[in-house]
C-alpha cells in the first residue's frame, strides 16, 4: 500500500465531535478533502482501506490511544512513512516530547493554531518538493 493512490488529503482522528466539525470545516474551506473518525480502532480500520496524505491524530482518546495508534502505524511497513501529526490539547512541551518519542512528524495544539499552519502542513505532504 506504500504507493497507493491518496483517497483523501487528510484523516482526522478525534473522539470530540466538535473538534471534528471545526477541523473538517477548515480543511474543506481550504479545498482539501478530509474524513474524520472518532476512535483509534476506527482509524486503523480506515487506514486499512484508504490512504491519506496526512493524519491528525488525537493523543488522548478512550480505548486505543493516539500513542498506540501511531505505534501500530509505524510498525506496519505499508504505513510507516505516513505523515502523522499529534493533534491534542496537552501541554506543548509534553506533546512535542511524545511526538519525538513515538515518531510523529509534528504536533498541532488544539485551539492554539492558525489556519495557515494546518494548510501549510497538508500542502507540504500533498505537494512534496
Amino acid at each position: 500500500m506504500g504507493s497507493a493512490v491518496r483517497d483523501v488529503d487528510v484523516l482526522l482522528v478525534d473522539d470530540d465531535m466538535e473538534t471534528c466539525r471545526l477541523m473538517l470545516r477548515i480543511l474543506n474551506a481550504s479545498k482539501f478533502t478530509a474524513d474524520c473518525v472518532h476512535s483509534g480502532i476506527e482509524a486503523l480500520s480506515w487506514l486499512g482501506e484508504k490512504r491519506p496524505a496526512v493524519v491528525f491524530l488525537d493523543v488522548s482518546m478512550p480505548g486505543l490511544s493516539g500513542l498506540e495508534v501511531l505505534r501500530l502505524i509505524r510498525a506496519d511497513p505499508d504505513k510507516q512513512n505516513l505523515a502523522v501529526f499529534f493533534h491534542s490539547a496537552l501541554d506543548a512541551y509534553e506533546l512535542n516530547a511524545m511526538a519525538a518519542q513515538y515518531g510523529a512528524d509534528g504536533t498541532l495544539l488544539k485551539g492554539r493554531y492558525e489556519i495557515s499552519q494546518i494548510v501549510g502542513i497538508v500542502n507540504r505532504f500533498i505537494n512534496p518538493s
